[in-house]
């Protein structure tokens, strides 16, 4: 039911993942560098806490946004989409308990005729972050990361922000790094006076925006920043 009212408040309110307009595509899609695989642990209970301090209700306007995106698309092609999120997720972490709890929500999802069911087993399979925070992302989903460009699956770090300016965690970025296109911040823009939601806004393949110039990094804070419209790449000083 709350995940109904979310995606329910999200429609009402128009939002959309949708790339910050001054993130351009490179000119062609970098390989996904070869990374060993990540071995997940379960969440610590002193992390869940940390979590609720810092963004609950934002991972929840992004997980019914994402879950939206998909329910959009005909039956046959959630399917497909789930079939391509189950291979990502495989190809960046060890089999084992948790990952194959994962699988088994997305099989269940895709084999529900109940549509409370498949939202309860997406819900399951999608928030990785409710099961471990070894990820480096706290959603998987299927969302266009360029303006321009097909919608494609993701793995999403949710970040919350009244100034377009966040904290990224030292394994955030290296997965980042990792993962490039397949890799991007969503960050939930927020009311500066109030909690309400104004916008969600993609930063893709963070990496390689912060070599072209196109968000800043302070390396020793890990704090990221972008700005809608930069000025040109090579006129904008880096942190």
């Amino acid at each position: 039911d709350q995940v109904r009212q979310d995606i329910e408040d999200v429609k009402q309110r128009q939002l959309s993942p949708l790339p910050f307009s001054a993130a351009q595509p490179p000119a062609r899609r970098s390989p996904v560098a070869a990374a060993d695989k990540t071995t997940v642990r379960p969440r610590r209970a002193h992390d869940q806490r940390a979590r609720d301090r810092l963004g609950v209700k934002g991972e929840r306007v992004a997980l019914a946004a994402v879950l939206d995106a998909l329910f959009s698309l005909p039956r046959d092609k959630q399917d497909r989409v789930i079939d391509e999120l189950v291979e990502m997720l495989e190809s960046i972490a060890n089999q084992g308990g948790i990952v194959d709890n994962l699988v088994a929500n997305a099989r269940a999802a895709q084999s529900a005729s109940d549509e409370d069911d498949r939202i309860e087993a997406l819900v399951g399979f999608l928030h990785v972050a409710q099961v471990s925070d070894d990820f480096g992302f706290d959603l998987l989903g299927y969302l266009a990361p360029f303006s321009g460009t097909e919608p494609r699956p993701l793995f999403l770090e949710v970040k919350n922000s009244a100034s377009r300016r966040f904290i990224a965690s030292a394994p955030e970025w290296r997965r980042a790094e990792q993962q490039r296109d397949r890799y991007s911040f969503l960050v939930v823009l927020r009311d500066p006076k109030s909690e309400n939601p104004l916008a969600l806004e993609l930063v893709p393949d963070p990496s390689e925006l912060f070599r072209r110039g196109q968000i800043s990094l302070e390396e020793e804070s890990w704090s990221v920043g972008y700005v809608p419209d930069p000025p040109p790449a090579h006129d904008m000083p880096l942190s």
